[in-house]
């Protein structure tokens, strides 16, 4: 099931709340393939995986997780507005770079931190379960073919 959490940032004395919904599986697995390949260079947490990102991964991320998020605010008219990040991301996140950083770590973090927790506490649990389904136990290797004789 998607789960939605929700964060809030001050900008400039006025509240900012961001409903991050989780991506669906679908888009989520691609996402995660992604992210890991950036995890895989070294990067140790999410904020070391922001650092490590590319233009490109930036804006695969920013805008795979402003479909799935809802921003709530106060407009210049001092009403409070609620639409979704994707609609108004250019001009809502422009010059709020800081702001953009926390909302992806938190997103980066609702969407892959509990695999990346799992992976890395019960990496061994899923060598063993691959290695049974290939028919090996997790100590041996299977042996290499022979030549069959003349």
């Amino acid at each position: 099931m998607r789960t939605t959490k929700s964060f809030s940032v001050d900008r400039e004395g006025q509240e900012v709340t961001y409903a991050c919904t989780q991506v669906g599986a679908w888009e989520g697995s691609k996402a995660l393939i992604r992210a890991q390949k950036i995890a895989v260079s070294g990067v140790n947490g999410l904020d070391a995986l922001i650092q490590a990102m590319t233009d490109d991964d930036l804006e695969y991320f920013s805008k795979l997780f402003a479909k799935n998020t809802f921003v709530t605010y106060v407009n210049d008219k001092e009403q409070k507005v609620k639409k979704n990040l994707a609609e108004v991301f250019d001009v809502f996140m422009a010059g709020e770079y800081f702001e953009l950083t926390q909302w992806l770590v938190f997103c980066l973090g609702l969407n892959f931190a509990p695999f990346f927790t799992k992976i890395q506490t019960q990496g061994e649990k899923i060598k063993a379960q691959w290695t049974a389904g290939a028919g090996q136990s997790a100590d041996t290797a299977p042996e290499p073919p022979t030549d069959p004789e003349p």
